[in-house]
């Protein structure tokens, strides 16, 4: 929330010593006096439930048209995002000659709306109550919403994109008695890496599916913690060879560790303890196409490259043992905190 210096100034005067700038010390001694004018303003509400203002942090900031109070805040007693919310807003109204206050959404991730230089509401004297819509306009617009953030969040889990390289880093190679050797055709690597590649989808929507629809997800930090142990794992396999065939089936296994890690993602968007179908099936479709085209991109190369001298000793042990230090360290965080 931003408010105007010069007119919170004829409700609170803030420059207390008069010398036409506010101080850090004078802001310090006047802000509760400002968050009580503030709370006493604003009431935001959804079938008579109120969402008391609850005051985290704030700081004064110079725009090209002059000084502006920032209040930084969160909602009490949100739990869950309700169809609309109702806002009864007077704050500077009684001082202003002509109040206008304009709520801006930067981006919603419930309703998949929202636009910083475009007001979603504005509040005059004339029209102090509002109420924003907060529910989807249809299922295929939550659809399409949560099929972006899953590819976004595929592509930000890093953790994730390391467990994948980890996994398909041996596809392009044959385990031999003698040791690994240049998978001699495209064709069966390519069905090895189909194999693998649906195992690890098939148990990441099962679990995504579990957990986002029926709200039954471990703990965050326990959750990081596994997810890195799976990738420290993975990569051990490629520098010791623990498991020779049917990586599929590991890739399973593991699989259904993330599906439960990325239902915890969308719990988070969704801001509740059950997700909707329809954003559930978009969040899973989005995260399996950023995967393929992770793949799609990752796999041809290493196969151009799998019969070059340094593709073991650079890429299948240095790059393996490069992403299982790195995942180490994350596991021993995680564990350090749950413990």
């Amino acid at each position: 929330m931003e408010l105007e210096s010069n007119a919170l100034q004829k409700s609170i005067p803030l420059d207390l010593d008069q010398d036409g700038t506010i101080s850090k010390s004078e802001l310090d001694s006047e802000i509760s006096k400002v968050q009580e004018y503030v709370r006493a303003r604003i009431r935001i509400s959804f079938n008579d439930q109120d969402y008391p203002l609850e005051f985290t942090s704030y700081k004064l900031e110079h725009i090209e048209v002059g000084y502006y109070l920032q209040l930084h805040y969160s909602l009490a007693n949100f739990e869950h995002i309700p169809d609309s919310l109702t806002f009864d807003y007077s704050v500077l109204f009684d001082t202003d000659p002509a109040p206008r206050c304009l709520l801006l959404i930067g981006y919603d991730y419930y309703t998949g709306t929202g636009n910083p230089l475009n007001p979603s509401l504005i509040f005059t004297p004339e029209k102090p109550r509002q109420t924003l819509d907060l529910s989807f306009s249809s299922p295929a617009r939550e659809l399409r919403t949560f099929l972006r953030e899953g590819v976004y969040h595929l592509w930000i889990g890093i953790n994730h994109i390391l467990f994948l390289v980890a996994l398909i880093l041996p596809i392009v190679l044959d385990r031999q008695a003698t040791g690994w050797r240049p998978a001699a055709k495209f064709r069966p690597a390519v069905w090895n890496l189909v194999k693998i590649a649906a195992a690890l989808m098939l148990a990441q929507c099962i679990t995504l599916s579990l957990g986002a629809l029926q709200g039954t997800v471990l703990p965050t930090v326990a959750l990081a913690a596994a997810v890195a142990l799976s990738v420290v794992l993975v990569a051990l396999n490629n520098l010791f060879t623990l498991v020779r065939k049917r990586i599929w089936m590991l890739a399973f296994g593991f699989g259904l560790l993330h599906g439960f890690a990325f239902a915890s993602d969308l719990l988070q968007l969704t801001q509740s303890t059950r997700s909707t179908l329809p954003a559930c099936i978009g969040f899973c479709v989005g995260i399996e196409a950023g995967q393929i085209t992770l793949i799609a991109l990752f796999f041809p190369l290493l196969f151009l490259l799998r019969s070059q001298k340094y593709y073991r000793p650079v890429f299948l042990h240095g790059l393996s043992a490069g992403v299982g230090g790195l995942a180490l360290v994350w596991f021993i965080q995680n564990h350090l905190i749950l413990n």
